[in-house]
């Protein structure tokens, strides 16, 4: 049952995606340019770190994915992130390990090695800065980071009227992840798209 759910909500979440995106980010356009309690976090940089349950890594993509496949098949959720020149192996993030409790106990009966990893998001910005183009790249991503790690802390996010500006082709698909993490937040689906935020952050980033 726990693997059919698990399934499930992989099959759901790209259908949900399509159906909800269209409809929300028109009401979402909408509301921050009539809505004046936007909060303007633009070129705030974010100081809390986020922490990440990971069992394995690996320097090639298709052993991972391979291993994520295995992982499944135990009932637990994971996703498979590259991070520079190596795939790692996550199944939750949280800005408060102690939330990992479960998932570690069912790893340790089952004998499955796994560290729990402190990440700073902002740090991986650093290189962008020294370059005059990539200035509203760097203010947007350090938005985006500050914003993510709000809904991890289960606060409701008030997207600004300049984030939405700073949209591009480029970065559209962060954005529309991260509207959406905040659509479901709290539902069943959450837990999984918060590792698919971190993961499309994450490569860009790295």
């Amino acid at each position: 049952m726990m693997n059919f759910w698990f399934q499930d909500r992989r099959i759901a979440i790209p259908i949900i995606f399509a159906i909800t995106m269209g409809i929300l980010f028109g009401h979402l356009l909408g509301n921050i340019l009539l809505s004046d309690e936007s909060v303007n976090v633009i070129g705030k940089t974010p100081t809390k770190g986020i922490y990440l349950l990971q069992s394995q890594a690996f320097p090639e993509e298709a052993t991972a994915l391979y291993a994520q496949a295995k992982m499944r098949e135990e009932g637990f959720e994971t996703i498979v992130v590259k991070e520079f020149n190596h795939y790692y192996l996550y199944h939750a993030v949280s800005t408060d390990p102690n939330q990992f409790h479960t998932i570690i106990n069912n790893f340790e009966e089952k004998g499955i090695s796994y560290q729990v990893k402190e990440k700073m998001l902002h740090r991986y910005i650093e290189p962008m800065k020294n370059d005059p183009d990539l200035i509203q790249d760097v203010q947007f991503y350090l938005t985006t980071i500050d914003y993510y790690i709000q809904l991890l802390d289960g606060e409701t996010v008030n997207f600004s009227e300049e984030y939405v500006k700073n949209l591009s082709k480029t970065n559209i698909d962060i954005f529309h992840q991260l509207y959406l993490l905040h659509t479901i937040h709290h539902s069943p689906l959450s837990d999984y798209y918060e590792l698919i935020v971190y993961k499309t952050i994450a490569e860009v980033l790295m």
